[in-house]
Formats: structure tokens, sequence, C-alpha cells
């Protein structure tokens, strides 16, 4: 008898399935990662900081205000190829900030994520169906 997939593991699966090197995958990935959350949990803000802290290396808030985004961060990595290229702040040229900084913080909230969305699926009983 086959089981009907919850939408919590339908968006589970479809995290795993995600490839690294597809473009926007960080976007893709937190888009899907919200979804696992409600709201008004303290994971769901907690994530929604860590994000904002991406973006605030590189923007300020009036470029944030504006629309700037961890999208447009993503867009400025994938079109440069460069692996010396680096993001330097309009409020102060003197800061740089390389593509590998962003990264690493990158994979910091994706392990992060991993960790409460492991502690998730472990109550979680998956079958194979032939």
């Amino acid at each position: 008898m086959m089981q009907r997939m919850t939408y919590e593991e339908v968006v589970l699966f479809r995290m795993i399935e995600l490839n690294q090197l597809m473009p926007h995958y960080w976007s893709e990935l937190f888009l899907m990662s919200f979804q696992l959350f409600d709201p008004l949990s303290e994971e769901y803000k907690e994530l929604q900081q860590m994000i904002e802290g991406v973006e605030m290396m590189i923007f300020t808030p009036e470029e944030i205000e504006l629309g700037l985004s961890l999208y447009d961060i993503e867009m400025a990595i994938e079109s440069n190829p460069d692996y010396f290229a680096y993001f330097e702040r309009s409020d102060n040229p003197n800061i740089t900030i390389s593509k590998f900084d962003i990264e690493r913080k990158l994979n910091q909230i994706k392990m992060w994520l991993y960790s409460h969305v492991r502690a998730r699926a472990i109550t979680r009983k998956f079958r194979k169906y032939r």
C-alpha cells in the first residue's frame, strides 16, 4: 500500500535534490527552507537574520531598502568567473569582501539549516516502494 508524501517531505526531498551548480542555488535553497519553518518560530527569524547578515556584508541598509538582496549577490558571483574577484562596499571602498568570504558564510547557513532539517527528518520513516 502506497502512502502519500506530506508537503514537508516533498520540500525535504527537493532540498536534497538541488544541484549546487545550479544558478541561484542559494536563493532556491533558502526559499524552500523558509517553507519548513513556522513564520513565528525562532528558527525562521534566525534564518532571516543570517541571510540579512550576508546581505549586510555587501550592501548598505539604503541599498537593501531599494531592493538589492542575496539574489543580486548570487548574480554577481555567477557572472564573474574570476576567483580573485571581490566586492567593495559603496559606503567604504576600503572594505573588500571576497567571493570565498560570502560562500563561506552561505555554507555556514546551509550547515545550520541541514542540522535543523536533519532533526526533523529523524522522526520520519521513509520506505522504498516498488
